[in-house]
Formats: structure tokens, sequence, C-alpha cells
């Protein structure tokens, strides 16, 4: 029990560091070459997040967000794609977008590679300064499908 209790306390403390740490700048960075931006002023709207807490194992693995239509299928969000970055990723969540669901994550090896793991399906954040955080489980090969969608 110990071993339990000392692994959760680890991975409490770890979401938490990561969600006051986060609020920072935008999780892409535009090519150098590009004409100036704008940058994103931190407000209420913008503050909520969902947070996928990786860990050191999916190190550089591609990660896509999934959204489930009512019959079941589950389509790719276009926007919320990119790579595990020292053991986390994160993408803010749209006031329009606040609790909606259901979304899952998808790790793979590579884009367009093989699939490595998933989440439990989630709601989104239903506020501001919301924060949803997930950690993905290992997909045995024989159940790979669950990418295939």
């Amino acid at each position: 029990m110990g071993r339990f209790l000392s692994f959760a306390l680890t991975s409490i403390i770890t979401l938490c560091a990561v969600a006051f740490f986060s609020v920072g700048p935008s999780e892409v960075r535009a090519a150098p070459n590009l004409p100036p931006r704008p940058t994103l002023t931190p407000t209420v709207e913008n503050l909520a997040r969902i947070l996928l807490v990786a860990g050191p194992a999916y190190e550089g693995a591609w990660t896509v967000v999934q959204w489930q239509d009512k019959p079941g299928k589950w389509h790719d969000v276009e926007g919320w794609q990119g790579h595990v970055r020292n053991g986390w990723i994160r993408w803010r969540v749209a006031p329009k977008d606040w609790q909606t669901g259901p979304f899952r994550w998808l790790l793979y090896d590579q884009a367009g590679g093989t699939l490595l793991a998933s989440t439990p399906s989630f709601t989104l954040p239903n506020g501001p300064f919301g924060i949803v955080g997930v950690a993905p489980t290992a997909v045995q090969p024989s159940t790979g499908a669950a990418g295939a969608d």
C-alpha cells in the first residue's frame, strides 16, 4: 500500500506542478521566417486546458485527441495533435467547447504509426482555469484497433 500511496502522491504533485507552471506561451511555435503575429494575452476565457501526463515512457510519442459522435465513431481533432515533450502535452480549450465530450487521447510511435496507448474518455473542463488531466494506458498489440474507428 505504501508504494501505491507514494505513486499516487507523486502523480498528483506532478499534475499540480504542470498545471501551475503551464500558463505560458502557446504549445506551438511559429517558424522564424513568418511575419510577426500578435501574442495571445492570457485571459479567463483561454485558460481552460486539457493535459496528458504521459511520463518519460512516451517521450516524443505523437498524440492525437479524438472526439466521439453520437453513433460512437471517433474523429481526430485537427488542432490537438503533437509530440509528448518533457512527459506531457496540453491544449487550451475555448469557452464554446467547455463541458463537451467525450474525448480521448491516442499515443502513437510516430504520426500515422503504431498505436502505443490511449486514455479513458473524458469531458472538457467546465470553465475558466479548469484543467482536465489524464494518463495513458498501454494497448496490447492485438487491441490496437482503438484508433481505427
